[in-house]
């Protein structure tokens, strides 16, 4: 009983030691426990002030670590001045500023090139598109000042040129269209997005009642606008910025609204002859739909032509006034002239009939064809070159068209002379380049003519352009000398 009841003792003694310890960890690990449930913020606004206290601390330590690595660098970082992101910025405003006006102001002025004939000024805000009249009789001219001017052709060798102003209520002009009669002209309003309509009399012009697709509801702006007048056709093209192109009639009802899926559209123009328009945008193609009328009312427009051949976007195209061609500008610089006169129905591609690579126009750049389809005028910038239709080479270069970017191009019906709009005004230049090239185009088929009627119809044409030249150079007062330097270049 002795050994037994020893046993057991020292087995209690044991089982109470197990136990103790067990207790003793069991209290331990709840007070641990319940400690870091008190830890813990007990409302949101505790938590954000520790969040906020914690990026202070970063924020302090950070400056501490900036501080003691400038004094390590030497006593000449510790001279230069504290840079604020605010001062970084204005300094980049600054230098930008400044090239700006580098690129406005450096360079030849306009009025040191050969070609130049005079200035049209009198706009107070930056001219963005000028057009001769149908019959070469006046220039017009709109600008962000809100006014359209009707200059006369006839005032320009004199010191004062005569011109007529009309006011665009509530907006202004973005792009100029003439009727084929040239007894109105219609305007592409920046702000409304819609059309406006002007009539042309002798002495006054006058706004014609209700602005065209002002209800198309488009969620972008206006980029330009077109227009056909004539027997067969009669409406407006609106294009806008997103991928909408908009076909309203001479009431302003909206006839057909078309998406471009080009992502985003650069410019759309009308054909004079009013079968087709175009529009080119984000894609490296022009594509041209064809327009069918019934009275003069639009009744379907169906996709016809597709310009291809550039590498980068599309930036600016035109048609030529006969309606036969077509040329087109890229971003890269590269132009094409196309021959469009193909069987579109029968899938006939059209034809590349020249191209060459001016400057990199990024995304503003002009280019235009004459009258006679011997020249091609493309500008970059401020600068402007004159290509011939045939070969694609160069002519003559104006290294400094306007103090600002090129707004548009334009020849005369007898393709003496061409205008270009820029910053407060437009300039008008002689065309001696492009006559003494059809000459040379001109000289060059009488030698292949087959027929004599070929023959007698090539020599009255060199007759009518030597008469042209004449005229360009009496009209200039460079004299013969310079016809003579234009020649051999």
């Amino acid at each position: 009983r002795k050994e037994m009841s020893e046993e057991s003792e020292s087995g209690l003694v044991l089982l109470l030691g197990v136990a103790t310890a067990a207790v003793v960890v069991a209290v331990a690990a709840a007070t641990v426990f319940f400690k870091k449930d008190d830890s813990k913020p007990k409302s949101s606004d505790a938590n954000n002030k520790g969040k906020s206290n914690t990026k202070k601390v970063k924020k302090a330590t950070e400056h501490k670590k900036k501080v003691k690595r400038n004094k390590g660098e030497g006593e000449n970082n510790s001279e230069k001045k504290k840079t604020t992101p605010a001062t970084t910025t204005m300094k980049k405003k600054n230098l930008k500023k400044l090239l700006h006006q580098r690129q406005q102001y450096t360079g030849p002025k306009p009025e040191e090139d050969d070609l130049f004939s005079t200035a049209l000024k009198g706009h107070s805000g930056t001219v963005l598109d000028a057009k001769y009249s149908p019959d070469g009789n006046f220039v017009v001219s709109t600008s962000e000042d809100g006014s359209l001017r009707f200059w006369d052709v006839k005032s320009f060798k004199d010191k004062d040129h005569k011109y007529i102003r009309k006011n665009v209520e509530l907006d202004y002009g973005l792009q100029l269209a003439f009727t084929t009669n040239g007894h109105a002209v219609s305007v592409g309003l920046a702000r409304s997005g819609a059309a406006r309509l002007f009539k042309i009399g002798k002495h006054s012009i006058s706004n014609m009642e209700g602005d065209k697709g002002k209800d198309c509801h488009s969620e972008s702006h206006l980029v330009s606008m077109g227009m056909a007048a004539n027997h067969d056709h009669r409406y407006f093209l609106l294009c806008f910025a997103d991928t909408t192109l908009v076909v309203c009639g001479f009431d302003g009802r909206v006839v057909e609204k078309i998406n471009t899926h080009m992502s985003h559209n650069n410019f759309a123009t009308v054909s004079p002859c009013g079968h087709f328009f175009g529009c080119c945008g984000f894609t490296t193609s022009v594509i041209m739909w064809h327009v069918t009328s019934e009275t003069g009312t639009v009744s379907k427009c169906e996709k016809s032509i597709v310009l291809t051949g550039h590498s980068t976007s599309v930036i600016h195209f035109c048609f030529s006034k006969d309606s036969l061609h077509a040329a087109s500008l890229a971003k890269n610089g590269e132009w094409h002239l196309y021959n469009i006169d193909v069987r579109w129905r029968e899938k006939e591609d059209p034809h590349v009939l020249a191209s060459n690579k001016f400057a990199p126009a990024g995304d503003h750049g002009r280019i235009a064809i004459s009258s006679d389809n011997s020249t091609v005028a493309v500008s970059v910038g401020a600068r402007l070159s004159l290509y011939s239709s045939r070969s694609g080479d160069i002519l003559h270069t104006i290294d400094h068209a306007h103090k600002g970017f090129v707004n548009a191009i334009d020849f005369s019906p007898l393709d003496d002379f061409f205008v270009t709009a820029g910053s407060k005004g437009v300039h008008v230049w002689n065309n001696l380049p492009g006559a003494f090239e059809l000459l040379r185009c001109l000289e060059e088929d009488l030698v292949h003519a087959k027929t004599k009627a070929a023959t007698n119809h090539i020599e009255f044409r060199i007759s009518e352009t030597k008469k042209l030249i004449a005229k360009i150079e009496r009209k200039t007062s460079h004299g013969a000398a310079d016809g003579t330097e234009h020649k051999t270049k």
